[in-house]
């Protein structure tokens, strides 16, 4: 096999699984290498491990013994990043965080949050969101969430539905997040029926 094909497929389940993350998040932002390295080694070991462990290919005991590589053994670990990156972001994140908080619980230790941002947490659920941004100068903006991008740091806000001018209804505030550093305040809002 020539050599430059095969030092490229050794490398790909790293990126396969970053790629795999990014594409599930919407995160189109460019990030250097150098900031993605520790990514990039957990998939691609992750990737090899999973793959050593079928009884399909094992490209690591292969590449230790000497032995020929065969198309499975470099195929394989692409593969298993993909679902590795994918499903981390689908539920593999929620489940790494509850085991880890049960034995943290069980220690007496504080417990620990794997999620991306506060906004990631609280706005990006694709459920409807009425929002207020007040930037540092005071001017404020009202609306429904319809888009965040993570590249931008930048939110689309729709108008407000119709119905928020019912009289029969009135509005309460159901939390805030504040950015320290920008002084950009982002409050999340609803209405309820009046008593």
């Amino acid at each position: 096999m020539n050599e430059t094909i095969l030092i490229i497929a050794a490398l790909a389940p790293g990126f396969i699984g970053i790629a795999a993350d990014k594409l599930l998040t919407g995160d189109t932002s460019k990030v250097p290498l150098d900031a993605n390295i520790f990514k990039y080694f957990l998939y691609a070991t992750a990737a090899l491990l999973m793959t050593e462990c079928t009884p399909y290919a094992s490209p690591l005991t292969k590449a230790l013994t000497q032995q020929q590589l065969t198309t499975k053994d470099i195929l394989l670990p692409m593969a298993a990043a993909a679902a590795i990156g994918a499903s981390w972001n689908l539920w593999l994140r929620e489940l790494l965080e509850k085991v880890t908080n049960f034995f943290l619980r069980r220690f007496h230790k504080n417990e620990i949050e794997l999620s991306k941002s506060l906004v990631f947490n609280n706005l990006l659920d694709g459920k409807p969101h009425l929002l207020e941004v007040q930037l540092p100068n005071g001017q404020k903006h009202y609306g429904r969430l319809e888009e965040y991008s993570i590249e931008e740091h930048a939110f689309f806000l729709d108008q407000e539905p119709e119905w928020v001018n019912d009289p029969d209804f009135e509005k309460y505030y159901k939390g805030s997040i504040i950015y320290l550093d920008s002084g950009v305040t982002i409050q999340e809002y609803d209405y309820k029926i009046k008593e």
